[in-house]
């Protein structure tokens, strides 16, 4: 639980002090560390935050680029995607909404 409070503060102090990258970073950190523990729903909650801000504070083709840039550095086995895929959308194994 300390981990996920440190990425978390990350988060907050860069979106604070309007450090877009460092944000998108923490981001990208919580939503790949949410997935690795197979926390989708959390994953899922950070995703759509980090679309908000996204949205909030870049241009569209700034925010896509950084969306692209974030899947290439996951660099995610195949296995591990497919995995995922039929995980969340094919056998819906999110936890329930609390």
């Amino acid at each position: 639980e300390a981990g996920w409070a440190m990425l978390e503060r990350s988060l907050v102090l860069a979106l604070a002090q309007g450090f877009e990258e460092h944000a998108a970073r923490a981001f990208n950190n919580l939503q790949t560390t949410s997935v690795l523990h197979r926390q989708y729903r959390r994953a899922l909650d950070y995703a759509e935050r980090a679309g908000h801000e996204a949205l909030r504070s870049l241009a569209y083709e700034q925010a896509a680029d950084l969306f692209d840039a974030a899947l290439r550095v996951l660099d995610l086995t195949a296995e591990f995607y497919l995995e995922t895929v039929r995980l969340i959308f094919q056998e819906h194994a999110l936890p329930p909404v609390r």
